[in-house]
């Protein structure tokens, strides 16, 4: 059996929570009911008895299972804190159908072995339970019941329940009766086999955090979703666990965490992204992925994204297998035009964007806490944007971009001020016809400390620029059939600890014939094809 001693019922809700709610969302001085899947043993338990004989004398006290009312149960128990109370209403229908009565009282049966173990947990059908001895005798309690499904009315009983908890249970249905539950403010679904919730979830008013995190027969939320209000906290997976958003989930204008928004096409012929519009207190991290579904350019604009000050992390997705055709390209560009995010953003990933050109606003230098960019999987890119003059930009990653033959000096931005100032990590990678890196200027790249090259077959040389910083201390170049060995010439990689080669044909050659003594003897981390070179 599972329970704990459980201080007062704060402590532990403060426990479970892990702080995340924060002390200031509720009512000083109120008693936090508390209703969990699960709960830490303890050998300090302060009644030697086990659960199970606790409801059996509760149940004999109030005049025996015929008379007695789950409430008079509850109200009676209140002095035992921290019991687990799933475990209470399944040792009550115990007892409801139990062959051991005698007239309204209850005997408790005699269990057979014993044994000189100290307690332990185990784990079975997603519950903890407790093999007790007591100084008395040894009792061995039965395994608990199988958390899959729920009694429907489980919840009845329990109406003023603030937080539920039935996380990394066996859980897969949740009963109707859960919209009993008015006075919720805390629902923790994660790591259970949820498939559905109920659509009495939508009288949830009070409901503040809704946790659904790897869910992962879980596929759709209840259409009455945006009735919950109050709720602060979505948390789920959204672009792995759910194939669309229920309608409506803009009114839920007090939400600060949703990880994505799926951007759907309305009967109406508006883009559901308009929905996004009023949602300005969301914070942390957001995907906003389908977005081929954007009809218009001016329904990305009531979006308002720059209005979003909170959001720190944003990926703005298409579908990987959208592919915009030829006559609707400027439309695409203009849609992420109108995508720009607040100022405030610290990290930016652009996937499977379909146009020829970036926006400007990618590049403006007004995002000064902007530390990280990908772009990946823009095949159709011609021309990277200006990201050279991003003051605070440290990990720029540049993926798949097939179209792209050329790296120009658009790339770093015109004039003499320095390019990629605090840039420490740059990684170019699938770029199947890029040809071409024009050199950057003396200054440039002043803090570059890793250069990750990968399957761009056809670039035969890394700008000498880079190659000579004394900052570089990494270097990777991953199949790139055409490489050539001008790289090692001269005075490049003086200040190199780490080279990783592999499935470059002439940088290999040139190392098996010896020619790399002199040029190794600084680099102490020596890779060619997978087989690392000593120093003689």
């Amino acid at each position: 059996m599972e329970f704990s001693k459980l201080e007062a019922p704060f402590a532990i809700f403060k426990s479970i929570l892990g702080g995340y709610l924060g002390m200031d969302r509720w009512p000083k001085g109120r008693n936090k009911k508390l209703l969990q899947g699960t709960a830490k043993s303890s050998s300090n338990f302060s009644s030697a008895k086990t659960v199970y004989q606790i409801v059996v004398d509760t149940v004999n006290k109030l005049g025996g299972i015929k008379k007695v009312t789950y409430e008079a149960i509850l109200d009676e128990l209140k002095g035992y804190e921290g019991l687990n109370l799933l475990d209470v209403y399944k040792y009550i229908e115990m007892l409801q159908d139990s062959t051991n009565l005698e007239g309204n009282k209850i005997s408790i049966p005699k269990m057979e072995g014993t044994s000189e173990k100290q307690p332990s947990e185990t784990k079975h059908s997603g519950v903890l339970f407790q093999e007790s001895s007591t100084s008395n005798s040894d009792i061995v309690m039965p395994k608990l019941f199988d958390l899959a499904l729920l009694p429907q009315a489980v919840f009845l009983t329990v109406k003023h329940l603030e937080v539920l908890d039935l996380s990394k249970t066996n859980i897969s249905e949740l009963p109707s009766s859960l919209g009993n539950l008015i006075e919720l403010r805390y629902l923790n679904l994660s790591n259970t086999q949820i498939e559905l919730l109920p659509e009495t979830l939508n009288c949830l008013i009070k409901l503040e955090t809704l946790k659904l995190n790897d869910c992962t027969r879980l596929w759709k939320l209840p259409e009455g979703t945006n009735k919950l209000t109050s709720l602060k906290h979505l948390e789920l997976d959204v672009l792995r666990q759910i194939t669309y958003m229920p309608k409506g989930i803009g009114k839920l204008t007090k939400l600060e965490t949703l990880s994505a928004f799926l951007v759907q096409n309305c009967t109406n012929g508006v883009s559901s992204i308009i929905e996004l519009r009023d949602l300005n207190n969301l914070k942390g991290n957001l995907c906003v992925s389908r977005l081929e579904n954007v009809l218009h350019p001016f329904h990305v604009e009531e979006a308002s994204l720059s209005r979003k000050k909170y959001i720190k992390e944003l990926e703005l997705r298409w579908s990987d297998d959208y592919h915009q055709s030829g006559d609707d390209d400027n439309n695409e560009v203009i849609i992420l035009g109108e995508l720009r995010p607040n100022y405030n953003l610290e990290k930016l990933k652009i996937s499977c964007y379909n146009g020829k050109i970036f926006p400007s606003w990618i590049g403006d230098s007004r995002f000064k806490m902007l530390t990280s960019i990908t772009l990946f999987k823009c095949t159709n890119c011609e021309i990277l944007p200006c990201l050279g003059q991003l003051p605070s930009l440290k990990y720029l990653s540049l993926v798949e971009m097939d179209s792209l033959i050329e790296i120009r000096a658009k790339f770093r931005g015109f004039g003499n001020s320095v390019a990629f100032p605090k840039l420490e990590r740059l990684s170019i990678t699938g770029f199947c016809q890029l040809v071409y890196w024009e050199e950057a200027k003396k200054g440039d790249y002043p803090c570059l400390n890793k250069l990750i090259i990968e399957r761009c077959q056809k670039l035969e040389t890394i700008p000498c620029t880079i190659l000579q910083l004394n900052t570089l201390k990494h270097l990777e170049v991953i199949k790139c059939s055409a490489m050539s060995t001008l790289f090692l010439e001269g005075d490049l990689l003086i200040a190199l600890r780490s080279l990783i080669i592999e499935e470059c044909p002439l940088v290999t050659d040139w190392f098996r014939k010896c020619k790399g003594k002199d040029r190794r003897r600084n680099i102490e981390n020596l890779w060619i094809d997978q087989e690392r070179l000593f120093n003689n």
